[in-house]
C-alpha cells in the first residue's frame, strides 16, 4: 500500500497547478475529497482542476449556497459538491451524490458531512491552512500511479525553480511516440520548453544533450539547452514555437 503523499504548495499557482495535474488523470468514477478549515484553497483546487477538464476559464463558483454545481467535461460529467450545511448523511444522498459517485468525476468539500458512506477508493486531498503556502496530505492507496504522476511532476517543479523559471505558468504540451513528455513554461514575454525525460525509460536525456552539442557543433540548428540535470531526467529547452514547415515554406 503506498504511503500518503505530502506536497508545500507555496503559492496559489502551486495549488492551481495541482489541479491541473489532476485534471489530466481523473476519469468518471473518479472520487476526490476535499478536507481542510475554511480558506484552506479546497475551492481553489477544485476550480483549477474543473477549469482544465473544460479547456477554458468557465465561471466556477464555490457551490456553498447550491450545494451542487454539474458541468459537463468533453468526456465526463463533473460534480462540484460543498457539504457545509448538510446536518445529516442522508442529505447528501438526496442530492444524488451515490449515482454520481459511480459515473461522473466529483469533487467534495467537507466530505466528513457523508460520515463513513463514502466510496473506499476516494482519494483524500487535505489541505491545512498554514502560514506560508499549504502543506497537502494525498492518500489515494487505490492510485499508486496518480501518486507516482504528482510526486514526479513536483520534481518537476523543484528543477524549473532551480533554473529560475519559478514563476513561469505551465502547460502540457502534445507528447511524442516516446516516454518523454513537455510543458510549455511562459514568464512574462519569454517562454521555454520542460522536457521530462523520466531516468530508465528509454529515452536518456544525455543523448539528446549530446547530439544537440554535435549539431550545432556543425553548424546546424538544435534548440539550445537553457538548464539541465541529467540525473533526475529534466531539461528546459529553447522554445521553437508552434509554426509547421510546410506552411512556413507555403
Amino acid at each position: 500500500m503506498p504511503s500518503p503523499l505530502h506536497l508545500h504548495l507555496a503559492t496559489e499557482q502551486d495549488t492551481t497547478r495541482l489541479g491541473q495535474v489532476l485534471a489530466r488523470w481523473v476519469q468518471p468514477g473518479t472520487v476526490l475529497l476535499l478536507h481542510g478549515p475554511i480558506g484552506a484553497g479546497k475551492t481553489h483546487l477544485a476550480r483549477a482542476l474543473i477549469r482544465a477538464r473544460l479547456g477554458h476559464d468557465e465561471d466556477v463558483p464555490s457551490p456553498t449556497f447550491t450545494l451542487v454545481q454539474t458541468y459537463d467535461a468533453p468526456d465526463a460529467e463533473i460534480w462540484h459538491a460543498d457539504l457545509y450545511r448538510l446536518s445529516h448523511p442522508d442529505e447528501g444522498w438526496e442530492l444524488g451524490l451515490d449515482q454520481a459517485f459511480q459515473t461522473a468525476i466529483c469533487l467534495i468539500e467537507w466530505p466528513d458531512r457523508l460520515g463513513k458512506a463514502i466510496p473506499p477508493d476516494a482519494i483524500h486531498l487535505t489541505l491545512p491552512a498554514s502560514g506560508d503556502g499549504r502543506d497537502v496530505r494525498i492518500d489515494a492507496p487505490a492510485h499508486p500511479a496518480m501518486l507516482r504522476i504528482l510526486a514526479r511532476d513536483a520534481q518537476a517543479q523543484r528543477f524549473i525553480l532551480s533554473a529560475g523559471w519559478g514563476i513561469a505558468s505551465r502547460r502540457f504540451l502534445a507528447g511524442d511516440a516516446s516516454d518523454r513528455s513537455y510543458d510549455r513554461l511562459t514568464r512574462g514575454a519569454e517562454t521555454a520548453v520542460l522536457m521530462d525525460a523520466p531516468p530508465g525509460k528509454g529515452d536518456d536525456p544525455a543523448s539528446f544533450v549530446t547530439i544537440a552539442r554535435h549539431l550545432t557543433g556543425l553548424g546546424l540548428s538544435a534548440p539550445q539547452i537553457l538548464s539541465q540535470d541529467l540525473d533526475t531526467g529534466f531539461l528546459l529547452l529553447e522554445d521553437l514555437g508552434d509554426a509547421l514547415f510546410a506552411r512556413i515554406l507555403k
